[in-house]
Order: structure tokens, then sequence, then C-alpha cells
């Protein structure tokens, strides 16, 4: 991801996790616009500014509802909306074969990377391409008879 503007070094690059939905609120702070109430995103202007400095926000990927995934710079966890969960210490296992989720002593790891998933969920069909699809048109008609 490239970001230019006020207040932002040049040339340089920053080695930390982040996402794309960081890019409206980092946006609206280049422009000195308020973001919206609703906002759960986070900005990364800070981290732009200072690359250095501390940074403690993952990048959040999402799937459907209420499947996500935050990535810090030591471990992905995942939850899915069925409640199970994964989480790999990217340190110890880059490749991601070994779900520790299970394991107690992470407990607070998954606790700490839980708070920063999205808690605004939308039905799948409802948020989804597939709503423009005559097929799942038909079946929301027959669903609503």
């Amino acid at each position: 991801m490239i970001f230019a503007g006020p207040g932002i070094p040049k040339n340089q690059r920053v080695d930390a996790p982040v996402d794309l939905f960081s890019i409206y609120p980092t946006l609206t702070d280049l422009a000195k616009l308020p973001n919206p109430q609703h906002m759960e995103a986070k900005s990364i202007y800070p981290l732009l500014k200072d690359p250095k400095g501390k940074w403690e926000t993952p990048a959040i990927t999402t799937w459907a509802r209420n499947n996500h995934a935050a990535v810090s710079r030591e471990y992905r966890y995942i939850r899915y909306e069925d409640g199970s969960e994964e989480l790999y210490d990217l340190n110890e296992d880059p490749n991601e074969w070994y779900n520790v989720a299970g394991e107690g002593k992470y407990s607070s790891i998954k606790s700490e990377l839980a708070q920063y998933l999205p808690q605004i969920n939308v039905k799948w069909v409802e948020a989804s391409r597939y709503d423009n699809n005559d097929y799942f048109r038909k079946q929301k008609a027959e669903q609503s008879e």
C-alpha cells in the first residue's frame, strides 16, 4: 500500500501489518475531516508519520458474516461465525501449519486480538454481490412470501 501526503516522510518503508479498512480513516486524517461515528477502522496516519513508533493495531480481514482474522506482527487469529478459532504464532510457524488456539498459554493473545475484530456485521446475502443475481433475488422473494 502506498500513501503520500502532508506530514508523511518521503521514500520511507513501513513494516507493519495494515488492512484496506484503514484507507478511509487515513484519508480523512490527511484531509483533516472527522470520521463517521460508526467507523470501526483505525487510521494508519500515526504509523506513516512515525514508522518506528509503537503500533499495536492488527490488520483485519473479513469474509462473509462474523468470519474475521486479526494479524499482528507475531500472530494470526481467526474466529469463525460458528465460534471456532485458529491461532498461529508467525515467528515459530510462518507457514501457519500448527493451530495453537486450543493451548491455554495463548488465551491472553486470543483475547487481545479478538478485541479488534469488527462488531458490526451484516447478513451475508444482503451485503454480497450475489444480491444482484437473479437466483438469489428469486430465493429472497420466495422467503418473504
